[in-house]
């Protein structure tokens, strides 16, 4: 299952607007963890 900011990402991404940097900045995340997300979890 995914977290809140973890669908926020996802959302974000899909809408092709922003690029990862911007999207982790809006999420309060590092780049490091939306790249971990998108490398080690299935679902995302």
């Amino acid at each position: 299952m995914l977290t809140p900011k973890q669908r926020k990402c996802l959302e974000l991404m899909v809408s092709g607007d922003l690029k990862q940097k911007e999207i982790a900045a809006q999420i309060k995340v590092s780049e490091q963890t939306i790249c971990a997300w998108k490398n080690h979890m299935v679902r995302f």
